[in-house]
């Protein structure tokens, strides 16, 4: 199941959070399947696909972010 993560960087290093991203993923044996930045107030929306679900909710938690655009548990 895909989720995307979206963690706001305002104010902060977009090299180093990149760089503390790359180290984490490469541990976790995570490869996401896309990445996009655009503006937000007051700085960048960074936007990181996963295949996994739990892979997303561990990287969302790990990075300040939120899981965003996952599909929902059906209703029964």
């Amino acid at each position: 199941m895909a989720a995307t993560v979206e963690i706001r960087l305002v104010g902060g290093d977009l090299a180093q959070l990149m760089g503390e991203m790359r180290v984490w993923l490469d541990r976790q044996k995570v490869a996401p399947h896309a990445f996009h930045q655009s503006p937000c107030p007051d700085g960048l929306a960074l936007r990181v696909e996963f295949s996994e679900i739990h892979d997303a909710a561990e990287f969302a938690g790990r990075f300040g972010g939120r899981v965003v655009g996952a599909p929902s548990s059906p209703v029964a």
